[in-house]
């Protein structure tokens, strides 16, 4: 489940030219988000750090995890579990994501 440069594009009302000038891929988005985040982060956090930075880009979390994930199997980004306790709910494990530092 993944979002198209041309469904973003026309989410954000921005010309496919434009996105291009800034970005390579939707990849590079979520590992903008990264670098300003301080930290592992799970999907949820990424997704609204993301929502915040570009309101119309259209990321959810299925689109985001498969995204992240492409970050990790090209060594920008390091994907751990981590167990989180909400109160009245029992622990459950999440994916956590942190980028790597570039030198």
């Amino acid at each position: 489940d993944d979002i198209s440069i041309s469904e973003l594009t026309a989410n954000a009302n921005v010309n496919r030219r434009t996105f291009y000038t800034h970005y390579r891929s939707l990849t590079d988005i979520l590992d903008e988000v990264l670098q300003g985040m301080e930290g592992p982060a799970t999907i949820a956090e990424i997704v609204t750090a993301a929502l915040e930075q570009h309101a119309d880009c259209g990321v959810t979390q299925n689109k985001a995890a498969y995204r992240l994930n492409k970050l990790v199997e090209t060594g920008r980004a390091v994907k751990d579990t981590t167990t989180i306790k909400e109160e009245g709910k029992a622990s459950r494990k999440v994916n956590t994501y942190q980028q790597l530092l570039r030198l």
